[in-house]
């Protein structure tokens, strides 16, 4: 005898799960379904990125999703973008940089903590330690050379205040 089944046998079950997943929080739903905020790291030569993490201190906290050579005709700029889970979002700041560490991308705050990144943002990328390093040194050798012609430019200014005029010791009486 044939059996003719008006409904596949999964289905109901597959309708119970979504109830079931909707019913404890239905405003998350959105929340859940949206994609993670995507950012693009911009850098300066081929990163060599092996693996798709995105990470901070070891930690992943996003994916990478695609690769681009971007800039002139040339592409002489390599555009990584990725997305960063939400619960780390708060990382995603401007004094936030990526570093390419073992074929992955990791999470490095260069400097003090700025203001947030709006999604879509590019970011700073540096493709091996040697590059972020030198950066770090180049910047830190800016803010003296600023912080030295700032005294420089208060010293010339106290210089040309006028002076009283000294007094002789003859005049002392």
């Amino acid at each position: 005898m044939i059996q003719f089944r008006l409904i596949p046998p999964r289905l109901p079950a597959l309708a119970l799960c979504l109830v079931l997943l909707c019913l404890p929080g239905c405003e998350r739903v959105g929340e859940w379904l949206s994609p993670s905020p995507a950012y693009e790291v911009v850098f300066d030569k081929d990163p060599m990125l092996s693996l798709d993490a995105v990470r901070a201190k070891g930690v992943v906290i996003g994916k990478t999703v695609s690769r681009e050579l971007a800039g002139d005709p040339a592409g002489s700029l390599v555009v990584v973008t990725i997305r960063i889970d939400k619960k780390y979002q708060d990382m995603m700041r401007q004094n936030a940089v990526f570093v390419s560490e073992n074929g992955a991308l990791e999470y490095e705050s260069a400097g003090p903590q700025g203001p947030p990144l709006t999604p879509g943002s590019r970011i700073l990328g540096f493709a091996n330690q040697g590059d972020y390093f030198a950066f770090q040194a180049k910047s830190l050798i800016m803010d003296w050379s600023g912080a030295l012609m700032e005294e420089l430019r208060r010293l010339l200014e106290e210089k040309q205040k006028p002076r009283p005029p000294a007094q002789s010791q003859g005049d002392a009486t």
